[in-house]
Parts: structure tokens; sequence; C-alpha cells
């Protein structure tokens, strides 16, 4: 069986990243993964003060976090883009 990753996406771009063996699919790109491993992706989000910082970027969350599943279902509708591992 080869492994494959799924970008889903949340609220401000991309989420989350999952890698696992494709069990089922479905027209509405449905997925179901066997021994997924979920890595969640800080995101970036930009600040303005009145010190003349406006454009720099901080990441809220620095630290990835990293889950393993047994089995996960992900919704076709917050799928980005599916590859081989």
């Amino acid at each position: 069986k080869k492994r494959i990753r799924v970008l889903i996406r949340g609220a401000r771009g991309v989420k989350a990243s999952v890698t696992g063996h494709l069990k089922a699919f479905d027209k509405h790109c449905n997925l179901i993964l066997l021994d997924a491993e979920e890595t969640r992706h800080p995101f970036r989000t930009r600040r303005s003060s009145s010190k003349g910082t406006s454009g720099r970027s901080s990441i809220l969350g620095e630290s990835r976090r990293r889950r393993c599943v047994r089995q996960l279902f992900v919704r076709g509708e917050n799928v980005v883009i599916v590859s081989r591992c």
C-alpha cells in the first residue's frame, strides 16, 4: 500500500496535513484514511501597530501538533490537494 498526503483547509488557509493509507473515496472527495497521522500547521497573522511595524507577520502557536488516528474520515469540502508521499 502507498501512503498519500492530504492538505486540509481551515478558515484562514491550510490548517493541517494528513498522511495515511487511502481506504475509500467518493465523488465529493470524502476520504477514509487508515493509520493516519495529522499534523496541524500554525497560522500566520498580520499585526499593525503605530510604530511602523505593519506588514511584519508573526506566527501564533509556533509548534506543530501531531496526532495519530487509526481511521480518519476527511470531508471533501475541506480537501485542498491529494498527493502521493
